[in-house]
């Protein structure tokens, strides 16, 4: 090919290619315009950024370019910041390379093939490298918009936190027409449309067995922590966010912790995963999955609860009703409380005889199963026990029996929901929740018959003794399968229909999503969706999750309420919510692919907090909790202020700057902040650590009010005041002023520059998160 013709080729090349980096100042010539792609030449500033990279300067740089010297250095030089692809301090050979590549066209996900991170480079992958140019080399960033902080304030409401490109991403949605209001409110609908149909990724149980097997290799013992490292996986990385953070706030309401009987990894991340798979779906799903699962039924006692018992255990069915779907007084429609208890004692002992009769699905000889049963040529094991059985659990390992079958632990059983067995549930009469209400749902007619008085032609509540005659049961009770089980249904649905439940649960996930402080009306008004959707169904969560994003007190709320319901508007960001806010606002990332943020529940070296770590059955806050002071005294609640005690303070915030200002003497790890939370992360063993991608700080980092402006927008979702961002700039500045490099720089110049530049990105989220917009939901 002739040269000339060759020049014609690739130049027609370059027009093509060139909007992808129109604002990279490529041109370094001096012929057109520094940014402007048709000036772009790729035999002249291709060359000149080749030679100026391998250290050619003043006529060897310039040769046969038709050029000068002084003209290419200068260009250079005073567009170092942009042209310095890898971060590093200087034009190198990488950068030409990738800047090369983007003018020849190369297709932008191939521009940083083979590049890898270089010692003192703040881009320390190729696809950040190609992310800076395709972006245009951008080392400036616009005081965020009202559309990006409403973005911003949104994702907060309803993900483990936002980072910039989700932020732009939801402000270039398509608005739902179907939705009336605000441009942002029909966005708001059609993000939420997105993740209400978003399939289930991987499911935490699924992600255990997996690591199972590499444990079992290595000789390692598997313990409950490992159900937390499925946790941060998802909470941090799972797309499906809204299902994510619906599923932890859930784990808040319905807690099982494994403080307290339930505590093996598997039974733990069944839990999660029944969380996840069913929080879009029906409430009374939930309460009844919930009901029969094994891990609640060791944290509160119903597994194995023996029917034949006089006084069979109470926890779960005092739990159900005060803590998980009713509460202890009679609710107003629109959450607030009345003087008339729900229920008594009597109550309590009903549903404690309800819950009774069930324990784990034993596989071993089970019949009709045949995704499940494991059939054995005798049922009886090596201790001469009977299977199914009764007192079969997952984790069972008995001897072989005399036929030699082995019948080892069945790990799925943890995923199981708990059966009943014959002769083990209550043939007692079981008093129920009394109420009478014109439902508009027929799905609670048969509960309404029973519950409601008997002048009214209902049975007050009470569920008749079970007629054990012709049951084909002749062992303990008496009371077979089939009569268990509609007991059981029997009694989830005098829960569900209970009038106070769509307020319950309405303000529940109200104060975990939006605000510690509804306004009765905001409550009302998702209870009346949680009551019908509009379909004559009751307890459908999307349509709650929908009511509670969509409301104008979540969208809105500044130009909604009054100056006093305002003032109580917001919420204290749980622990959890504040540190995966950090990860993920960074696209913190572990190359592992584990996130075992292990042992942060820690009170004095962590959080106070962890995943299904709760101290109670109360969760780590109790929901109505009122700090004394202001929040007390003007009627708010405050509930996440109940661990907020001075240790805590001290611990969470030292905790939140260490994850962003440790360092040791690996590059990624000083560069890009850590998170050594395996203890498996050091300077030469870097797989597990949770590096944060910098890049879009160090880019800007020159310009203070930049940096706080990107900060502002993706952590405090735009609640910074002028004043103190100011103060915050005058205080980075002050301690670490700008360092620039001189035009020919020394290997020294770059180390300080490079440090510099570290300590004012750091050192600027060290403030972001000790600040009160940090800490406060708005």
């Amino acid at each position: 090919m002739k040269p000339l013709f060759a020049a014609r080729v690739l130049g027609a090349l370059l027009l093509v290619s060139a909007g992808a980096h129109a604002a990279c100042p490529f041109n370094v010539s001096g012929v057109g315009t520094l940014t402007d792609p048709a000036s772009f030449d790729l035999l002249r500033d291709g060359v000149l950024i080749t030679r100026y990279a391998q250290g050619m300067r003043g006529a060897a740089l310039v040769a046969g370019t038709g050029t000068t010297a002084a003209t290419v250095e200068s260009n250079i030089a005073s567009n170092l910041a942009q042209l310095d692809i890898n971060g590093d301090g200087f034009l190198d050979v990488q950068d030409a390379l990738v800047i090369n590549r983007a003018l020849l066209g190369i297709t932008n996900s191939k521009q940083g093939a083979g590049t890898s991170n270089v010692n003192y480079g703040t881009r320390t992958n190729a696809a950040v490298m190609q992310a800076f140019v395709a972006g245009g080399c951008n080392t400036t960033f616009a005081a965020p918009t009202t559309d990006q902080v409403d973005a911003a304030r949104f994702l907060i409401q309803s993900t483990f936190g936002p980072s910039l490109n989700d932020i732009q991403s939801f402000v270039a949605l398509t608005p739902d027409a179907a939705v009336s209001g605000s441009n942002h409110k029909k966005q708001r609908s059609t993000w939420l449309n997105d993740q209400l149909n978003m399939a289930r990724g991987q499911k935490h149980f699924d992600y255990l067995l997996a690591r199972k097997v590499e444990y079992d290799a290595a000789g390692q013992t598997f313990y409950s922590e490992m159900s937390r490292e499925a946790f941060w996986g998802q909470a941090l990385k799972s797309p499906d966010q809204l299902r994510q953070r619906l599923a932890f706030a859930l784990s808040e309401v319905l807690v099982v912790s494994e403080n307290g009987g339930s505590n093996d990894p598997f039974e733990l991340a069944a839990y999660l995963d029944l969380l996840a798979d069913n929080g879009f779906g029906n409430f009374r799903d939930i309460l009844n999955k919930v009901a029969l699962s094994p891990a609640m039924g060791r944290y509160l006692s119903h597994l194995r609860n023996d029917g034949g018992s006089a006084n069979p255990n109470e926890n779960f069915a005092r739990e159900i009703l005060q803590l998980f779907a009713v509460g202890l007084f009679m609710l107003n429609p629109d959450g607030t409380a009345t003087a008339t208890p729900s229920y008594d004692e009597n109550t309590v002992k009903g549903f404690a005889k309800v819950f009774t009769g069930f324990s784990y699905d034993d596989p071993y000889c089970k019949a009709g199963d045949p995704g499940y049963g494991i059939p054995r040529n005798s049922c009886l094991d090596g201790y001469s026990t009977t299977h199914p059985s009764w007192y079969w659990s997952p984790d069972n390992n008995p001897p072989n029996n005399a036929g030699g079958e082995s019948f080892p632990p069945v790990l799925t059983g943890w995923a199981r929901s708990m059966i009943a067995f014959p002769g083990k549930h209550s043939a007692l009469s079981k008093q129920l929740l009394k109420y009478n209400y014109a439902s508009p749902v027929a799905a609670c007619t048969a509960a309404l018959n029973v519950a409601k008085p008997v002048a009214s032609g209902g049975s007050d509540g009470l569920l008749p003794a079970i007629t054990t005659t012709g049951s084909g049961v002749t062992t303990g009770t008496r009371v077979n399968v089939t009569q268990a089980n509609a007991t059981l249904t029997s009694a989830i649905d005098n829960v569900f229909c209970h009038p106070n439940v769509g307020p319950f649960i309405s303000r529940h996930l109200i104060k975990f999503l939006v605000t510690s402080t509804p306004t009765p009306a905001y409550v009302q008004r998702v209870a009346t969706v949680f009551n019908d959707n509009g379909s004559g169904i009751r307890g459908d969560m999307k349509a709650v999750l929908r009511a509670i994003l969509l409301d104008d007190e979540a969208v809105s709320p500044a130009t909604t309420l009054t100056a006093t319901e305002y003032a109580k508007f917001g919420k204290l960001k749980e622990p959890i919510l504040r540190l995966s806010a950090i990860l993920r606002a960074f696209n913190g990332t572990a190359a592992s692919g584990r996130y075992q943020l292990h042992y942060i529940n820690d009170v004095e070296y962590g959080i106070s907090q962890g995943p299904l770590q709760s101290p109670t059955v109360f969760n780590y806050f109790h929901p109505e909790f009122a700090p004394p002071g202001p929040v007390s005294s003007n009627a708010a609640i405050a509930p996440e202020f109940e661990i907020t005690t001075t240790t805590a303070v001290a611990s969470t915030q030292n905790f939140f700057g260490s994850v962003i200002t440790s360092s040791n003497g690996n590059n990624l790890y000083k560069q890009n902040g850590q998170g050594d939370f395996s203890g498996t992360c050091d300077s030469t063993n870097t797989p597990d650590c949770i590096f944060s991608n910098l890049s879009d700080l160090y880019a800007i980092q020159a310009s203070s009010s930049s940096l706080f402006d990107y900060i502002n927008l993706v952590l405090l979702g735009g609640t910074l005041s002028p004043a103190n961002k100011t103060a915050l700039a005058s205080a980075l500045d002050t301690a670490y002023p700008v360092y620039t490099l001189p035009g020919s720089p020394t290997a020294g110049n770059i180390t300080t520059w490079q440090d510099r530049k570290r300590d004012r990105v750091k050192s600027a989220l060290w403030l972001a998160v000790h600040t009160p917009e940090f800490q406060i939901q708005r």
